[in-house]
């Protein structure tokens, strides 16, 4: 059975590659993997996209114009995919000259600078600003491994200030080979959403060698930007600025409970049209593309809702457009009323868990005055 295949690139704008359809159907029947890794030959680049069917046809999706992107691919490249194991290809790319290409290296985007890997007290650390990167995983920095003494694949116990602790993957990273590199998967994206980090914050990490564990030890929040893009809503209407500076903006309203993430916001004149999920929410509710959101009152009736990509922030933010003006009208919330949004993992629903009525002012009563007349006075 063939192990290799390759394709001319004649449409390097394409969000995904078709796949010759006798040879996968060849490996469909071996079961691999549908999430494959594709591997440059050289350059030590690497990159997870997924198999899947696009009309008549399975294709390279979910990533591969970053694939493109990152090595420059061009119009008539000859690419060659080799079957490494069932989750793995390598790929070599040829001019249409005929030569192979040498990429350049891989650029570290985790870690620009080795200087960041420091020792404190015979403690090793170092420190990041979070990225898209770090979603699934973190890797350590270049010499980060042999200072700590770690040779070999196993796991390792990660633990924030509170001493609560979580063990966490430990993984060689093998497309790097000018040096030794491990990873943290398996439980980091748990990690990660429990301890609420999110895309733009610095972590210090630093290994306690009398315990052999790894603390988050510093954490400070990314603040928001003070002059944030108008943008539009779904109706062709400028979004009141006052929106982006509201409460609900900030990092201390997202909760966990029982890993259900919540928010709560007090409603206002800017969420007439949508309703923009706080920082960080989308992240941990595990939302990563625009499409639709069910959202239900505590009564169990439900609604389906637009859900978009607000471009206007410099982190991931999510907000609900089409159908929210109803659910809110059917649902009678008001200008100040206060509200609970939990998003249900079971159900993968968002429920509005609690809502508190503004208090209003009684309506002031006009005041009748009555006079009696005199005895006397003849009246009617």
């Amino acid at each position: 059975m063939p192990n290799s295949f390759y394709k001319i690139l004649l449409n390097p704008s394409a969000h995904h590659l078709s796949l010759p359809p006798d040879y996968l159907n060849m490996q469909l029947k071996k079961k691999i993997s549908k999430s494959p890794i594709i591997r440059s030959a050289n350059g030590g680049y690497s990159w997870r996209l997924k198999i899947k069917k696009i009309g008549d046809s399975y294709c390279f999706t979910n990533g591969w114009n970053n694939v493109v992107t990152d090595i420059q691919l061009g119009f008539a490249d000859f690419l060659f995919f080799q079957l490494v194991d069932h989750s793995t290809f390598k790929m070599s790319v040829y001019s249409p000259n005929g030569c192979e290409k040498i990429l350049p290296p891989k650029i570290d985007e985790d870690y620009k600078n080795d200087d960041e890997v420091n020792v404190d007290g015979e403690n090793p650390f170092f420190t990041i600003i979070i990225n898209h990167t770090h979603k699934k995983l973190l890797r350590f920095p270049t010499g980060f491994a042999e200072l700590v003494g770690i040779d070999g694949e196993g796991t390792m116990v990660l633990k924030n200030l509170d001493g609560k602790e979580w063990v966490v993957g430990l993984r060689l990273d093998k497309s790097y080979r000018s040096s030794t590199r491990y990873y943290l998967s398996s439980k980091w994206r748990v990690f990660r959403r429990q301890n609420r980090l999110f895309e733009g914050d610095k972590y210090v990490f630093k290994f306690i060698r009398s315990e052999g564990k790894l603390l988050v030890a510093k954490v400070p929040k990314k603040k928001q930007p003070s002059h944030p893009k108008e943008i539009e809503h779904d109706n062709g209407g400028p979004v009141d600025e006052d929106y982006k500076t509201d409460d609900n903006d900030r990092d201390d309203e997202v909760n966990v409970d029982d890993e259900n993430p919540s928010f709560t916001m007090i409603i206002n004149k800017t969420h007439k049209y949508m309703l923009r999920f706080p920082a960080g929410f989308a992240e941990l509710a595990g939302i990563d593309a625009e499409g639709t959101m069910v959202l239900k009152n505590r009564d169990g009736k439900e609604w389906v809702l637009g859900l978009k990509l607000d471009r206007s922030y410099a982190s991931i933010r999510y907000y609900l457009s089409s159908k929210w003006t109803a659910f809110r009208r059917e649902n009678r919330l008001s200008e100040g009323d206060e509200c609970v949004f939990k998003f249900i993992r079971s159900e993968a629903k968002l429920l509005l868990a609690k809502v508190i009525k503004k208090k209003r002012s009684p309506r002031p009563v006009d005041r009748v005055r009555v006079v009696k007349r005199a005895s006397g006075d003849g009246g009617p």
